[in-house]
């Protein structure tokens, strides 16, 4: 059964998936194949498990997450870094086939006026799985960081950081400077939600490393809260953290 005829909707989101534009300097390809996802994506948003070795001779897989408002035209995905084109088959919600991505060299050319360096067309498909582009880098000035250079984008991407997790970090006041800081937030399961949560339980305007340890140790938002029930001001970090490893 193909992809691109089949009924259901994640057939048809599958196919509005692809890399193609005419301008494209590159070509990289591997196979692809649905995942099982949790529940915490938007309805409609397909997951696909993607197998690769673009910039990297041993290889790997990473999940390319694509929204319904995403797509084009049948078996295309167009992202500012390159265009993703599917090929393959589905049946009952399951399918696989292989991809194909062509890298832009719009953002290339944008990237190197802005002083970060050329990337490769394997650094632009970890762009275009992270989805960062003009409106990320954008995001960064308006914010005050340091213009991050291509290693820092594509790590940032690689990691899973991108416009949605900065924005939202600004908005809670974390503005970290660095590109680098913010991966690391990120990567210590440093989220919106808990800065929020640490905020309202008298804990705002942390630093980086204040926010890290915290999370490191397991100091949730409600913990600080009770800790701090009846007292006239709020514990220090290191004595929420002394009091969360059960020393007095």
């Amino acid at each position: 059964m193909s992809a691109f005829t089949a009924a259901s909707a994640l057939a048809v989101l599958i196919c509005g998936l692809l890399p193609g534009s005419g301008r494209a300097q590159q070509a990289l390809s591997g196979a692809w194949e649905t995942e099982v996802t949790g529940k915490d994506s938007p309805p409609g948003t397909v997951h696909l498990r993607l197998r690769y070795r673009a910039g990297d001779p041993a290889g790997g897989t990473v999940r390319l997450s694509v929204r319904p408002g995403e797509l084009e035209v049948p078996g295309r995905l167009r992202r500012e870094a390159g265009t993703f084109t599917f090929e393959g088959a589905l049946r009952d919600g399951r399918g696989a086939g292989r991809w194909t991505f062509a890298a832009d060299p719009g953002l290339a050319e944008l990237l190197e006026r802005r002083g970060a360096g050329r990337p490769s067309p394997g650094q632009q498909f970890w762009l275009a799985v992270g989805g960062l582009g003009r409106d990320f880098l954008d995001e960064l000035r308006a914010q005050g960081y340091a213009d991050p250079g291509v290693p820092e984008l594509v790590r940032a991407a690689r990691h899973g950081v991108g416009a949605e997790y900065l924005r939202e970090m600004g908005a809670q006041g974390y503005r970290f400077g660095s590109l680098g800081v913010l991966v690391r937030m990120y990567d210590h399961g440093v989220t919106p939600a808990y800065a929020r949560g640490l905020a309202e339980a008298g804990y705002p305007a942390l630093s980086a490393r204040e926010l890290r340890r915290l999370r490191d140790h397991g100091v949730t938002p409600e913990f600080a809260r009770q800790a701090n029930t009846g007292r006239p001001r709020p514990r220090s970090v290191e004595a929420l953290i002394a009091l969360r490893r059960g020393r007095s």
